[in-house]
């Protein structure tokens, strides 16, 4: 088709497609004076809490470079935006929240998200009414194009959009006039999340309604007229051949309508209209391809790409089982995801939310898949934990948080990093602490962390931050005072009865009690003990002793950090009392005394 020769040549020329469009800069809303907090870098991102200071960032063009996080979701007021927060290069964190009330009559939230820009974890429910009609009179041949989406015109090749959905509308209409010795040439893509995708798009979603409308006319005698219109529920073009990719996201948009047209004065007319509830058109020729694991709804729209009913990569699937968790989970496409809801996997489905399709699993702190509790009820909510220990070295940081033994039962844990990035860790029952690492091989910030406990009817009260640290470099760590001569019985209860074989893990552990065991089915005990290391200490003894006189021992030297493990059996029936010794060289420095363990 003509518009590819005319297209390359401008991308050669210039490096970046230039589009004729509005400029003007209209103002809507007061603009904060500063940000909620922050310094806007990968460590510490500025933070974004109203509508003001989200015009902020419309307004100052030289932080589209810069990392930000929105803290809470935001209602625009039914504010127009007719210029959009443009060329956009660093990290916005939307922190599950959803940017709602808002119409944008530019090529989308951001004009472009370009080289290394990433935009995570947010959702726009937006009207997006974009419109132009353009008069040339000039002997180029170069197309014109025009990008539009709700989030974004155009992803770059080295830029990514990760965890992000959009709901609304979104129309676009483009009428292009060339009245000199050209060519009339339109290239035209419209996108429910982005208009055309170069680099990566992966664990997304979009609903959107989207229209769109191209006209191409050559005044001239002899000229030629060509209309390319790429219409598409989620992406309207997936255009590059070496870096373009989508992955593990849906389309349910009910409703894409197009028109196309070509006029010429005695040239040839040529139309190229495309379109699909996933893509509008897929040009990429990749190996592996560049489509992994998407599903679109064909029951409210028959084709998925490239009018096309299927293509690797992409499967067309009735509503009942886009609304079931077996098309997403091991046996399907196998996502990161939970039947129900659960913080610890990326999706979430249940009938109760988003009309039973996948939703972004960390968009709710309670669970929306359950009946609210009545007026009588009163949510179980788990204790707060505590970080215990953060240990950097080369390319990892390792953060050690105290496990809650006690209140209401106990899920997950979630350790979050300040710079917005999260690591879950399912609940034990044995053991004092648990861990987490982070990636820090991309990072030299001065970042901290604090944990979140989380149980079905929700999530604590955040712990405390840690202290800074300086990521990218180890750090030396504290060691805790010398602990002064004890002894101590474990509180609680004073007898616990374990039956061999049983599947619940019994712990016998509180804040002052740090010795958790369980019952293994060889009825041998799993013990571990959470005792502060220190120079002091050079071994731990422990002895399980039945009343009767039988007992069994075990030594080992101190560990670091901090908790061990050892087994003990197996053991007879009867009644059992676990003592744990901390030694050093000159005899016991600390003991604890379990309550009685009845074996049976």
């Amino acid at each position: 088709m003509l518009f590819r020769k005319t297209l390359v040549a401008l991308i050669v020329a210039t490096g970046v497609l230039v589009v004729d469009g509005p400029v003007a800069r209209a103002a809507c809303g007061d603009i904060a004076a500063s940000y909620d907090g922050g310094s806007g870098t990968s460590g510490d991102p500025y933070l974004i809490d109203t509508p003001e200071q989200l015009e902020r960032l419309r307004a100052t063009s030289g932080d589209a470079s810069k990392a930000f996080r929105l803290t809470s979701d935001l209602n625009m007021g039914g504010c127009t935006w007719s210029s959009s927060i443009g060329i956009f290069t660093g990290t916005f964190d939307g922190g599950y929240h959803v940017v709602s009330n808002l119409a944008l009559t530019d090529y989308g939230f951001f004009t472009n998200v370009w080289t290394n820009g990433i935009v995570r974890n947010l959702g726009l429910d937006v009207t997006q009414t974009y419109s132009e009609t353009v008069t040339r009179n000039d002997s180029s041949n170069f197309a014109y194009v025009a990008y539009v989406g709700a989030l974004t015109g155009r992803v770059a090749a080295t830029a990514r959009l990760e965890n992000v959905w959009t709901t609304g509308s979104s129309t676009a209409s483009v009428t292009l006039t060339q009245n000199g010795t050209s060519d009339a040439i339109l290239h035209v893509a419209l996108g429910g999340i982005a208009g055309v995708v170069e680099g990566v798009v992966v664990d997304s979603w979009s609903s959107m309604t989207v229209s769109l409308s191209g006209s191409a006319t050559a005044t001239r005698a002899g000229e030629d007229a060509h209309t390319d219109n790429f219409l598409g529920g989620v992406v309207g073009w997936l255009a590059s051949s070496t870096s373009a990719s989508l992955a593990r996201s849906y389309g349910t948009s009910a409703s894409l309508s197009q028109s196309a047209s070509a006029v010429t004065n005695s040239g040839s007319a040529s139309l190229d209209p495309r379109s699909g509830s996933l893509v509008g058109y897929d040009s990429t020729s990749l190996t592996p391809p560049a489509l992994s694991r998407n599903v679109w709804d064909r029951n409210r729209y028959v084709f998925g790409v490239d009018g096309g009913f299927g293509v690797a990569g992409a499967t067309g699937k009735t509503t009942s089982e886009m609304n079931a968790f077996d098309t997403f989970g091991p046996a399907g496409e196998a996502w990161d995801i939970t039947d129900g809801w659960s913080r610890a996997t990326t999706w979430s489905i249940c009938s109760r939310v988003n009309s039973g399709y996948p939703f972004h699993s960390l968009r709710y702190t309670t669970n929306p898949c359950i009946d609210p509790p009545g007026p009588a009820e009163t949510p179980a909510l788990p204790v707060s934990s505590k970080i215990v220990d953060v240990s950097v070295r080369t390319g990892a940081v390792e953060v050690v948080f105290e496990r809650v033994h006690r209140g209401p039962t106990t899920s997950w844990y979630e350790v979050e990093e300040s710079t917005g990035r999260t690591c879950r860790a399912l609940h034990d029952s044995v053991g004092a602490t648990g861990s987490c690492t982070f990636d820090a091989r991309n990072t030299n910030d001065n970042v901290r962390y604090r944990v979140i406990v989380h149980n079905v009817y929700g999530a604590s009260e955040p712990s405390a931050w840690s202290p800074y640290v300086v990521v990218g470099r180890p750090v030396a760590r504290t060691v805790p005072a010398t602990p002064q001569p004890q002894t101590s019985t474990c509180p609680a209860a004073t007898r616990r009865t374990m039956t061999s074989g049983a599947r619940d893990i019994v712990t016998i552990g509180a804040a002052s009690c740090p010795i958790a065991v369980s019952l293994r089915s060889d009825r041998s005990f799993a013990i571990s003990v959470g005792v502060p290391t220190n120079s002091a200490a050079t071994e731990y003894v422990l002895v399980a002793s039945r009343a009767g006189g039988s007992s069994v021992k075990r030594t080992w030297s101190a560990p670091s950090p901090g908790f061990a493990r050892t087994t003990i059996g197996p053991l007879k029936s009867g009644d059992w009392t676990i003592r744990l010794e901390v030694r050093g060289p000159a005899g016991p420095v600390t003991s604890w005394t379990s309550p009685v363990v009845a074996v049976k």
